[in-house]
């Protein structure tokens, strides 16, 4: 049996996060959500970390239904 469309898009999507950030920042899956910790980090420079991952996310959702069409920051 193949991998799911959704797997793969997850595996990319967090690769890229893992890619991104560094090994003191707390990352990995809420509940079904992404998650993501950025300690002794301005808004600014948190946004500079994962406003690319934004277009990829809508790149990937665009092409599988059931992923929501964007990611919120908070």
């Amino acid at each position: 049996m193949g991998i799911s469309q959704k797997k793969l898009a997850e595996d990319a999507l967090l690769e890229s996060l893992m890619a991104r950030t560094r090994t003191c920042d707390a990352k990995g899956w809420h509940g079904d959500q992404l998650a993501v910790i950025l300690p002794y980090t301005h808004k600014a420079q948190a946004e500079a970390v994962i406003e690319p991952l934004n277009g990829l996310f809508k790149k990937i959702a665009a092409t599988i239904i059931s992923l929501p069409p964007n990611i919120a920051f908070s």
